[in-house]
């Protein structure tokens, strides 16, 4: 970190003491994707599988900057005009930062969970009740994964209360609430039947692609550097 460095070795010529500690090498960013349903195209592969990729797409990337963030969004949906589509269907994870910005800004119809978040999530829960790496975990959690999916999240929510009943340590109790919390909270986010009927996606894979191509491939590029 360039600007640390400077910090730490001009402290130093005026005899103050250092910073006792370094800066994070965390950079949270904040992405986006914004294309239409018409914009996809699924073609087979050579393996016979079937493939589906965008013909047009528009991503926002910000890295450590929410303001930045919010503006790049409120342009790019302006010149998209999302305003006036017959339907606006956002999917993301559980941070309350990105629903709220998509709700004020693009004023969506549908919120969806990305499953693949839903079942890392379940997964936890389950390892946290029934034991690391047990059968009875993954069975447990494979059950529930698949009934969210084909009947939404109402026998889920029971299960979870119920299970909440029994006598468990400090660590797999907390590890239950949060699940809890988590499904009560994002509960309109799980109608994976009805989004699944009106031919919405329901898995973020779109933006973990463009995160991959515009943030990870971009940093790992020859004279890449992070700054302060």
């Amino acid at each position: 970190f360039e600007g640390h460095d400077a910090l730490v070795k001009s402290l130093k010529e005026l005899g103050e003491p250092p910073p006792t500690r370094t800066p994070s090498r965390y950079r949270e960013v904040r992405q986006l994707r914004l294309y239409r349903l018409e914009d996809r195209v699924t073609k087979k592969t050579r393996s016979g599988k079937s493939r589906t990729s965008l013909e047009r797409s528009e991503t926002i990337s910000v890295v450590n900057d929410p303001a930045m963030f919010e503006r790049r969004v409120q342009a790019v949906a302006s010149a998209w005009q999302a305003h006036k589509y017959r339907h606006v269907v956002v999917i993301g994870d559980g941070g309350p930062f990105l629903w709220d910005v998509a709700k004020t800004l693009l004023k969506p119809d549908y919120e969806i969970l990305d499953i693949q978040h839903l079942r890392s999530h379940v997964h936890a829960g389950g390892k946290a009740v029934f034991g690391e790496s047990t059968t009875d975990a993954s069975t447990w959690s494979r059950k529930w994964c698949h009934h969210v999916f084909d009947h939404g999240p109402g026998d889920l929510i029971i299960e979870l209360d119920a299970l909440q009943q029994r006598s468990l340590g400090e660590a797999a109790a907390r590890v239950l609430k949060n699940l809890i919390d988590y499904i009560t909270t994002h509960k309109h986010r799980l109608d994976y039947p009805t989004f699944r009927s009106l031919g919405f996606p329901i898995a973020s894979g779109a933006i973990e692609s463009a995160n991959r191509q515009v943030v990870g491939d971009r940093c790992k590029r020859s004279g890449m550097r992070s700054r302060t």
